[in-house]
């Protein structure tokens, strides 16, 4: 993570670098060039400072607290936030949830973010007018599925298995930092937990992990097992 941090900061920074020492011997006579080199500094910045912020929420998620939680509501949490972006807003999700689902045994403000990491990254995937489902069922006596599938561009077998790589996207420049799908791996894997792809090319996307449904006894809820 350490050497994609330094790369990806290093590189705007030596863009911004050069870009500054032509503004400083620039005569002042070509205002085009003047605007457009002040534009692609401000874009830099923005870059770094999403990196940086990411990485800010991504070291916030390392304080776990698990407690007894209703994933229905997570979800009823979650998927609002990604209606609000403009971008999405003429896109159907439908939720496919269970009824009288056992809670399960998280950390709530986590799961919401790998929830909502991973309905921008089905938006980002699918048209103006996408389709994204949320299924959420008791997959067995100790664990509950939750997926969520799109029906956008689909995804090469290559580009799932660098998925969780730090930095890595196939997103636009400027779209997103690389470390959303990193935050989700980290993250399940507190919650002994793994995220699993069904993908191929033109037939969408399909992101899944299972949760342990909440035990209590006498010493109170257990810690997640293995799934």
């Amino acid at each position: 993570l350490s050497a994609g941090v330094a790369h990806e900061v290093g590189n705007p920074l030596t863009s911004i670098s050069a870009l500054v020492q032509e503004l400083a011997v620039d005569d002042g006579k070509d205002e085009v060039f003047r605007k457009e080199s002040l534009a692609l500094i401000a874009h830099h910045i923005k870059r770094i400072s999403d990196i940086l912020n990411s990485l800010v929420d991504f070291s916030r998620k390392k304080d776990v607290s698990f407690s007894p939680c209703s994933i229905s509501q997570i979800i009823n949490d979650s998927y609002p936030l990604v209606k609000l972006d403009k971008d999405n807003s003429k896109k159907k999700i439908t939720l496919d949830l269970d009824e009288d689902l056992p809670p399960v045994y998280c950390d709530p403000a986590q799961i919401e973010q790998v929830m909502v990491n991973l309905l921008f990254n089905a938006a980002d995937a699918t048209g103006e007018k996408g389709s994204i489902t949320i299924r959420v069922f008791l997959a067995s006596s100790s664990s509950i599925s939750i997926s969520v599938k799109d029906d956008g561009l689909g995804m090469e077998k290559e580009t799932i298995k660098q998925a969780f790589t730090p930095f890595f996207t196939t997103k636009p420049v400027g779209k997103g930092t690389g470390l959303g799908l990193y935050a989700c791996f980290s993250i399940l894997e507190n919650h002994s937990s793994r995220l699993h792809f069904s993908s191929a090319p033109g037939q969408g996307t399909v992101a899944q992990f299972y949760l342990p449904v909440a035990r209590t006894d006498k010493a109170g809820a257990e810690p997640p097992q293995d799934i």
